[in-house]
């Protein structure tokens, strides 16, 4: 009866380990699924938003995403620059740019109005800099022409304007 009553103990035992190391080591996993679910859903319904010219309610969605899913940051952030472009937050746009210039060279409107921005404070310097970049692949040369006259206007180049 004693030995019963240990072997019974041992498999409780057991039966509480295994159910605690799948619960430590299983509920991170589960919660990692949710959230990445919960990201894709997110992304789609502020990409949803953005397409039918709600881009106010598409930024929301974006301001409010759980950024601790960090394979789809690169996806989120171009979504973010085409929902400020859309508002034209200049602000907002300027600090993305200062974090991540390399990704506004898929994004024409936004980069223009990063642009006009730089134009706007004087900043000529890093306005040529990122003109150059945008120089070969322009899709709307005649508001980049509109920025250069501007800019050529600032420098008092009137003539060259």
């Amino acid at each position: 009866m004693k030995q019963h009553r240990t072997v019974r103990l041992i498999i409780i035992g057991a039966l509480i380990l295994l159910t605690g190391g799948g619960v430590y080591f299983g509920l991170p996993a589960i919660r990692a699924v949710i959230k990445e679910s919960r990201d894709k859903t997110a992304y789609t319904e502020a990409k949803t938003f953005l397409n039918d010219q709600r881009a106010a309610k598409a930024f929301e969605i974006i301001r409010m995403r759980d950024s601790s899913v960090p394979d789809r940051n690169s996806e989120w952030l171009h979504l973010e620059i085409e929902a400020l472009s859309a508002l034209g937050n200049v602000g907002r746009l300027s600090a993305l740019y200062d974090r991540h210039p390399e990704a506004f060279m898929q994004h024409e409107k936004g980069s223009m109005i990063v642009a006009r921005a730089m134009l706007a404070t004087g900043d000529m310097k890093s306005y040529v800099t990122f003109r150059k970049a945008w120089e070969s692949q322009e899709k709307q040369p005649e508001l980049w022409f509109a920025l250069d006259v501007d800019a050529l206007i600032l420098q008092q180049d009137t003539a060259g304007a």
